[in-house]
């Protein structure tokens, strides 16, 4: 076999393990983004799109990122509706994406860097996790990483055509996910330190087309986004993380072998990299900046830079690939292999922790518990009603979130509570404990009738518990029974007196 073929086995090799990682157990319980995207589809093709009023949150958001919902409409109707056809089309673009990194990182630094870097995003339960959802970021993973690759290839050879690709994959990353501006920000960042410093040739030929084909379609690309949030009460965009926790749910997803060795790959390709280290240190640090500055001013999460990761993911890799192949030269290939192997496989428990509950609250077990026990006249309310609506044919009513608007939630849940019906209520958390206010107001008003939770390998949980106000005495009789039978601490509770 010649060496240009190899890259392209490596491809079909990563190709043939990220299909079924990607497709397996792809049927988990729905969540609120799941609806979401599911309604805002629906929404672009039956809605006037200039019309605003009366909107529900998923056809506001395909208002302002309607190419996402244009793809994803096309996905849906492709592969179906349901929770595994909704996925399939964001899982086959993933396991595209880790294949066609694997190829041209392997032409650009060899096949065992295209080896670790295609095996490290295969094993990222982060990236599954949106490879295996239904909204935008597996496209956008795909859009920002070819672009990346792209971009830097365009540099190195200097031709109209390649920076006109780049260009064009470029636009269409912030096409689909408006944040993703800062991926022409960070290139021409890049661009004027290179220029200053005189580090590399300036690529004349190719930059022009790049930017002669990213900035009007770029412009194009954003109209949408810039009318709704003119037009629209910025109230609805006031959801977001702090810094700190933008910047900490960044390096828990990426895992903390691939930020260690990613802060490594930062410092060398700064000081003595090559030009595609120096642009994936340019990519990682305006992401990292984003963290750190973004949720000052407004609605911003970690999983906004996952379409930029793949920079982080490449100065890991090249600084596994260095330690792998000084390895080499002291102790031969197979304990250099093994060595990478270690590397490699730390997310392994976060892997197989991902796959025990596909890092989501299980309302559809919610749901059934509810269906199995509910009563004629019971009223059903959510902090989340789409994702409980979804597999319940009766109305859900929004009771927001005991553990992070506790006043809001307790109002609510008390107006329902004032009919005298038995009202049931599911309440997801995962490591962030309910207020005391509010959990001693659940405990004097309503039992736990059930806490939803799967088996996990790693720091994180996810949880549902299911909540039972105004209970008949036949209600207090049945779970007094259940207690005594079973004493354990997975019983429901009661309420004091």
């Amino acid at each position: 076999m010649n060496k240009s073929s190899t890259p392209w086995l490596v491809g079909l090799v990563l190709l043939v393990f990220a299909i079924p990682t990607r497709l397996y157990r792809i049927d988990w319980s729905v969540s609120g983004d799941h609806t979401t995207m599911l309604n805002g589809v629906r929404g672009l093709r039956e809605k006037p799109f200039t019309s605003l009023e009366g909107l529900s949150a998923g056809e506001l958001q395909s208002r302002y990122l309607p190419l996402s919902y244009f793809l994803q409409g096309l996905a849906f109707d492709t592969f179906g509706w349901d929770e595994a056809g909704s996925r399939t089309g964001s899982a086959v673009v993933g396991a595209i994406t880790i294949a066609l990194v694997g190829v041209v990182v392997s032409r650009l630094y060899g096949v065992v860097n295209g080896v670790i870097v295609g095996t490290s995003l295969l094993l990222c339960a982060w990236i599954l996790m949106h490879h295996q959802g239904n909204r935008h970021y597996s496209y956008a993973l795909f859009f920002g990483s070819t672009s990346l690759l792209m971009t830097a290839d365009a540099w190195r050879k200097n031709t109209w055509a390649r920076g006109a690709l780049a260009g064009l994959l470029t636009a269409l990353a912030v096409g689909i996910l408006p944040v993703l501006l800062l991926l022409p920000c960070a290139v021409a960042v890049f661009m004027f330190i290179e220029i200053a410093l005189r580090r590399s040739s300036f690529p004349r030929s190719s930059m022009i087309a790049y930017w002669a084909v990213c900035v009007p379609l770029t412009v194009c690309g954003m109209a949408p986004f810039v009318w709704f949030m003119s037009t629209y009460e910025r109230s609805f965009l006031d959801w977001g993380s702090t810094p700190w926790r933008s910047v900490a749910g960044l390096f828990f997803n990426l895992g903390f072998s691939v930020a260690a060795f990613a802060a490594v790959g930062w410092v060398r390709a700064v000081s003595k990299g090559d030009v595609t280290e120096r642009l994936c240190a340019a990519i990682a640090a305006t992401s990292l900046a984003a963290c750190l500055i973004m949720p000052i001013f407004g609605s911003f999460k970690h999983d906004y830079v996952l379409p930029l990761t793949l920079a982080m993911f490449l100065l890991a890799s090249r600084t596994v690939t260095i330690m792998h192949d000084a390895v080499v030269q002291v102790h031969g290939r197979a304990f250099a292999a093994a060595m990478a192997a270690a590397i490699l496989l730390i997310p392994l428990p976060s892997l197989a922790s991902y796959y025990q509950d596909g890092d989501r609250k299980d309302y559809r077990a919610a749901a059934n518990f509810i269906r199995e026990n509910m009563r004629e006249g019971d009223i059903v309310s959510a902090d989340t009603i789409g994702a409980l609506g979804y597999y319940l044919d009766c109305p859900v009513e929004e009771a927001s979130r005991l553990v992070t608007r506790p006043r809001r939630s307790i109002e609510r849940l008390t107006k329902l509570i004032s009919t005298g019906r038995r009202v049931w209520y599911v309440l997801r958390f995962s490591r962030d404990d309910t207020p005391l206010e509010a959990d001693r107001w659940l405990w004097h008003h309503a039992i736990r009738m059930k806490r939803i939770r799967h088996k996990r390998f790693d720091y994180h949980v996810n949880l549902l518990d299911i909540y039972l106000f105004n209970p008949t005495q036949e209600d207090l009789e049945h779970i007094r029974a259940h207690a005594e039978g079973s004493p354990t601490s997975t019983a429901p509770r009661e309420r004091p007196g």
